[in-house]
């Protein structure tokens, strides 16, 4: 969980990654209006409680299985934002992490090869393939 405060201060920068990539929000408002209607919207699938330290709420996602299932489904609806950065960014880590174990020698640390790194994602987006749309 997380304190309102901050969970405004992160729904704002989110919401400028969103539009610096050229994706439209579907709504409009200050950031604190907006995240207190989507916070009356989701209803059970969020607990408020009421912090000691500056009289600061605290939010956290309820774990029940209908909740995870109905914030998940609300999730999916900013994931093809960022999807081809994750995409590319666990494929490199895949990629660096196979060379550390493997302990391959000669090869500069920092170089990866883009085929390899293409490949990688490639199989990647395949294994994604039935929870989201992907094309890199």
């Amino acid at each position: 969980g997380t304190d309102l405060s901050r969970l405004v201060e992160d729904f704002f920068s989110m919401k400028e990654e969103v539009l610096a990539r050229d994706f439209d929000l579907g709504f409009s408002g200050n950031s604190d209006d907006v995240v207190m209607h989507a916070i009356h919207l989701l209803g059970n699938c969020v607990n408020i409680t009421n912090t000691s330290r500056n009289n600061e709420f605290f939010v956290t996602p309820s774990i029940t299985i209908p909740a995870v299932f109905e914030l998940n489904f609300y999730s999916n609806g900013v994931v093809h934002v960022f999807i081809k950065e994750a995409v590319i960014a666990c494929s490199l880590h895949a990629v660096q992490s196979r060379r550390c174990r493997n302990g391959t020698s000669g090869a500069s640390p920092s170089l990866i090869s883009q085929e390899h790194l293409v490949r990688k994602a490639a199989s990647l987006c395949y294994l994604l393939s039935n929870e989201f749309n992907v094309s890199l």
